[in-house]
């Protein structure tokens, strides 16, 4: 009897075992899963310059800053590899290191070797004094290269770039300022966006010809400039 009771309790025993340990495998496939997912968030968000997305899993902690994903990529290489300036200080202010390798033996440093912008880049990464006209080319090219239907993500970024301390007034080699751009392209949130920031000259001037005189020729081309024209003159302009 005793030897039938000592087998029950052995055969308890190792199924409550078993029971454990095919609940903990269950729990690390899925705590897996779910950091996974979120490495390809955070990768994702760089080739996509998603600054917002990759600030929240970064604030979240569910991916770590310097971490080397199952494919040896590091978030700050990608970043630096694809030239996402924003990206880049996001990272660097949550402690990026430039010094890691990733799993081709590249560190953040290494991989603007030959950048044409290498000084630049490598102030930027070393948080060293940038040359504003960096950045605030940057900003240039993001409104350059905007499109009606990509207005919101601008303005988003270019309210990242005012905080790193772009002038909101900064002009492209032609001298265009950043709403003279965006009114030319008839980009009307733009504008109003630009419109409404503090330090925002709506009467700069243009090789001596106000912005408003500019759109004003420029409509002639494109009728649509015509609600711009409207905007910038109840903010003032003449």
């Amino acid at each position: 009897m005793r030897i039938l009771i000592l087998g029950i309790l052995i055969i308890i025993s190792v199924s409550c075992e078993m029971h454990k340990q095919e609940a903990f495998s269950n729990n690390s496939g899925e705590s897996k899963g779910f950091l996974l997912s979120k490495s390809d968030e955070a990768f994702k968000a760089i080739s996509e310059n998603e600054v917002s997305a990759l600030r929240t899993i970064l604030e979240e902690g569910t991916y770590e800053t310097n971490a080397l994903s199952e494919n040896g990529k590091l978030l700050l290489n990608e970043a630096v590899k694809v030239k996402k300036v924003l990206i880049t200080l996001l990272l660097l202010d949550n402690g990026a290191d430039i010094t890691l390798e990733d799993e081709e033996g590249n560190s953040a440093l290494d991989l603007i070797a030959d950048y044409a912008e290498k000084d630049q880049w490598e102030k930027l990464l070393k948080k060293e004094d940038l040359d504003s006209s960096f950045l605030a080319s940057k900003a240039v090219t993001l409104v350059s290269e905007t499109a009606i239907d990509t207005q919101d993500k601008t303005k988003e970024m270019l309210t990242e770039y005012f905080n790193y301390g772009v002038d909101v007034n900064s002009r492209s080699k032609s001298q265009f300022p950043l709403l003279a751009i965006a009114g030319s392209k008839a980009l009307t949130e733009l504008t109003r966006f630009l419109c409404e920031q503090d330090s925002i000259d709506v009467n700069a001037k243009i090789r001596r010809r106000s912005i408003l005189a500019v759109m004003k020729k420029l409509k002639r081309r494109n009728p649509a400039i015509g609600e711009v024209i409207e905007i910038l003159k109840s903010y003032g302009a003449r």
